[in-house]
């Protein structure tokens, strides 16, 4: 069997308190997602400035619902397919379209049954080049989680993208909620 302990040999600790999970997380950052876009003309949701060559913030939210949507389809279905995406849509150049998608996606959101996200499901991805699919068992659970993190991570990048624009952002927009309570127990907060 192989040695799966910590690389960095750390010895395990317990697991951390917990709370139950639900879909306001991702809610709050979809709602700090359309504040950003509803402040933005249509030719700074295109613009890709040199300075970070992160492509423009459309794309980014248009690849950040499609994940949502995946999601919420999953929920409503029988499995989540993230690599099932719609590229070249309106909401990748539109930043209105992308206030109402993101409205469309808070509304089905609060609509989630709390007894839905322990379920399985099955999920589909891409994990190769050629495009073939693998099929994981998972639950609605994990994969919200999921979601909600890949969220942040493009929310950190359309603020990147944002900055370079002279954008200003929601506060604490893009940062995980790990990092935000680090500097608030370390004296860090800004």
């Amino acid at each position: 069997m192989p040695d799966l302990s910590s690389p960095d040999n750390r010895p395990a600790v317990p697991a951390p308190p917990t709370v139950p999970i639900g879909v306001q997380p991702l809610s709050v950052l979809l709602a700090q997602l359309s504040e950003l876009i509803a402040q933005l003309e249509p030719e700074q949701y295109n613009a890709k400035p040199d300075s970070t060559r992160c492509g423009a913030i459309g794309g980014h939210v248009r690849h950040t619902l499609d994940h949502v949507i995946a999601w919420l389809h999953g929920v409503n279905g029988e499995s989540i397919n993230y690599d099932d995406r719609q590229r070249g849509t309106d909401v990748e150049t539109n930043p209105r379209t992308a206030e109402q998608v993101i409205a469309r996606c808070l509304t089905q959101l609060e609509a989630v049954p709390v007894e839905v996200l322990p379920q399985t499901v099955a999920v589909f991805t891409s994990m190769t080049s050629d495009g073939a699919l693998v099929r994981l068992p998972s639950t609605h659970a994990r994969e919200l989680a999921f979601v909600f993190s890949h969220t942040i991570h493009h929310n950190a990048i359309i603020g990147t993208i944002a900055r370079a624009l002279s954008v200003e952002l929601p506060e604490q927009f893009g940062m995980a909620p790990s990092t935000i309570a680090y500097r608030d127990r370390d004296g860090c907060a800004q």
